[in-house]
């Protein structure tokens, strides 16, 4: 009999037991609310040794105050933090793989953002790598030092060659003001490079890849026009028209001089001039520049950033 009393309670702390980690999976009906948990990762193609921008933020929408609240990001192995971030004081341990934020005391309606600029770094390439973080906070009333945290989605890049020997076509980096990223010039149907504009954030995180044409007819106008260039596709958050991205475009080959160049961005068309040398029209590309030579021809162009593909 007594055997079978302690089957029995045996079996109900086991249910007991699976019904506590359900529980825990599931969270608790009082756990503080956020909404608007975002992140994001940039540029998506990046050249070992360069930098990407990181950004992560959570809404609070609750009515309990928490305390020493911190934004912990993991990092690839290897990668490291470049000061200062956004808002300041993020740290990193040497070579340990937490960047650690400090956010302080949160109250109802708080938006907490923190944006981080990191090297990005491989020993092998090309690999895609992911960033990862949480908010972390302990509750107040009505459960006070409680220890919570709230994830954001985890966000990857890929990260290519450092060198343009091993990577011509393929380029990737968050840009400062002024700064510079560019495939190999002379090196199949193409060459592109982009300069960074002035930004609020931290740096402007941009992608170039080119590819040889297969189809006379991709990221073209509709038939029977057909186009003869690379298609050159670029990668950067959508910014500031006033406050372009530089473009330029150069592709190689005969007879392009009277060629237009075609964006394709959910619709394709033709890039018109700019009304002004400065700025973007916002939305879509312009150029300002156009210099044909006997076997090349190159396209200046201001952009504020997404996604088009150029060709010729």
């Amino acid at each position: 009999m007594n055997r079978r009393t302690g089957i029995r309670t045996g079996v109900i702390l086991l249910v007991a037991l699976v019904a506590a980690v359900a529980f825990a999976a599931v969270g608790r009906a009082d756990d503080p609310r956020f909404d608007q948990v975002q992140s994001s990762l940039g540029p998506s193609i990046v050249n070992s040794g360069a930098t990407v921008l990181y950004k992560a933020q959570w809404h609070y929408i609750d009515n309990q105050t928490l305390t020493h609240a911190s934004v912990k990001i993991t990092v690839p192995v290897g990668w490291t933090l470049v000061s200062p971030s956004d808002p300041a004081g993020c740290t990193q341990p040497q070579a340990g793989a937490i960047v650690t934020c400090a956010r302080g005391t949160l109250h109802q309606g708080d938006l907490i953002k923190q944006s981080v600029e990191l090297t990005a770094t491989a020993s092998i390439v090309p690999v895609t790598q992911t960033v990862a973080s949480s908010l972390f906070f302990y509750e107040g009333p009505p459960n006070p030092g409680r220890a919570q945290s709230v994830p954001a989605p985890d966000r990857t890049t890929t990260v290519i060659s450092a060198s343009l020997a091993v990577e011509p076509n393929r380029a990737g980096k968050c840009l400062d003001e002024g700064e510079t990223v560019a495939t190999a010039p002379n090196v199949g149907g193409s060459n592109t490079s982009a300069r960074g504009p002035f930004t609020q954030e931290l740096c402007t995180p941009v992608s170039l890849v080119e590819n040889a044409r297969a189809n006379p007819n991709d990221a073209c106008l509709p038939s029977p026009y057909q186009c003869v260039g690379d298609i050159v596709t670029t990668d950067a958050p959508l910014g500031d028209a006033t406050h372009p991205i530089k473009l330029t475009i150069v592709f190689y080959g005969t007879g392009l001089n009277n060629l237009p160049l075609i964006f394709a961005s959910g619709t394709t068309a033709t890039v018109p001039a700019c009304p002004d040398p400065a700025t973007a029209v916002p939305d879509d590309p312009c150029y300002f520049g156009h210099v044909a030579r006997q076997q090349s021809v190159t396209w200046s162009v201001n952009w504020s950033g997404i996604d088009p593909t150029f060709t010729t």
